[in-house]
């Protein structure tokens, strides 16, 4: 499965980057139902906080 990293997605978002399952992304904050971080290598932006497991902290 794949997700997307979006730009800032409550001003219409573009989107950055997809992560595949067990990609990385590494977790710098969060805004409402999104975390702020950056995949492995990659530019910071947004991630669906629902697309991870919080208990495991995977998707």
């Amino acid at each position: 499965m794949s997700y997307y990293v979006l730009s800032a997605p409550w001003e219409g978002s573009s989107i950055l980057y997809i992560l595949g399952t067990g990609a990385g992304f590494r977790i710098e904050g969060f805004s409402g139902d999104y975390y702020l971080g950056h995949g492995n290598g990659r530019a910071s932006g947004y991630f669906w906080r629902n697309n991870i497991n919080q208990s495991t902290c995977t998707w």
